[in-house]
């Protein structure tokens, strides 16, 4: 039940985002920073907890990524953010970076409660 409200609210929230003007070729320099943080942090964590909200963390920011930018213009893009990526910051801007998640998961969450439970269904014709 669960899974399906969170579904038809992750669908809920695709319809809204197409709805608005697409940003084609630009890349989100906090997406693509992200996106490389969780992808060092996925490869090299040690604690299984991390490595799996590390992967997650990458998951999530691949899909912020995807369809808005082409390979070369996100080539140039990784190169820009991994130049200002300090690795005596980088957990402080991991953590930052999975407190994004979090926040846009409980969006989610939020809306799917908003949404209430999918009606029952209908008994079966004998």
């Amino acid at each position: 039940m669960r899974i399906l409200t969170l579904a038809a609210a992750a669908g809920i929230v695709a319809l809204a985002a197409s709805a608005a003007p697409a940003t084609a070729q630009v890349a989100n320099n906090d997406d693509v920073r992200c996106f490389l943080l969780s992808n060092a942090f996925a490869k090299q964590a040690t604690d299984p907890k991390a490595r799996q909200i590390s992967a997650a963390s990458l998951t999530f920011y691949l899909g912020r990524l995807d369809g808005h930018i082409t390979p070369p213009t996100m080539a140039d893009a990784m190169r820009r953010a991994g130049t200002g990526i300090d690795p005596k910051t980088a957990g402080t801007a991991m953590t930052a970076c999975t407190a994004r998640m979090a926040r846009a998961e409980q969006t989610v969450q939020a809306a799917a409660k908003l949404i209430g439970p999918p009606p029952a269904a209908a008994p079966a014709k004998k």
